[in-house]
């Protein structure tokens, strides 16, 4: 049966602004300046010389508006395929193809090897945003971008994400992470200051 002769209270919304930091921070890994104006002064065709990309197991659309709004995503770029740029993490698993994790006994840590690359590879090229992502979903992102001859940073600062850190290039933990995702960092952000 319906509920019947209710009475409407209020609506309410929570609003988690992003760190001031953040967006500066974004901008000066991007293109080599903290403001966004200034990005064809920092590098002379306005060209991004690193990709930052956000892996977040939030909603999509959560995770669509904190790109939007932090610089990860750009609209003045104009050429961005948001049904290429940003994915979930099914998707994801779903458009690499077969993979297998191994153990690198030379280099210390687990990788990620797949049958065909050029799944990975085509998917790298686009994607800016991974939503409703998994721990593995990083992991793997992380160790196919070093199979590619990529140089991954990352954060993290869960237990999930000790074995991506560890794969990674440098492996960044913010000072309020648990131990396991420090001890498996090579640096600490002791004020997590992004």
């Amino acid at each position: 049966m319906l509920e019947q002769d209710l009475i409407y209270l209020s609506t309410f919304g929570l609003d988690d602004p992003l760190n001031p930091d953040v967006i500066d921070s974004i901008q000066y890994i991007t293109y080599g300046h903290p403001n966004n104006k200034d990005k064809i002064q920092a590098n002379s065709q306005g060209k991004k010389s690193v990709t930052v990309r956000m892996v977040s197991g939030d909603h999509i659309q959560t995770a669509r508006a904190v790109a939007y709004a932090c610089g990860i995503l750009d609209e003045s770029e104009g050429n961005i395929d948001e049904s290429t740029a940003i994915m979930e993490g099914d998707a994801f698993r779903a458009e690499i193809g077969d993979y297998e994790e191994k153990y690198d006994h030379k280099k210390g840590y687990f990788k990620v090897e797949f049958k065909d690359i050029s799944y990975f590879a085509n998917i790298k090229k686009k994607l800016r945003v991974l939503a409703r992502a998994t721990s593995e979903d990083k992991f793997i992102l992380v160790s196919g971008i070093r199979t590619k001859q990529g140089i991954v940073g990352m954060t993290g600062e869960g237990i999930t994400d000790a074995k991506a850190l560890l794969c990674a290039n440098v492996g960044l933990c913010m000072g309020s992470g648990c131990d396991v995702a420090k001890d498996s960092s090579d640096l600490i952000i002791r004020d997590n200051k992004f």
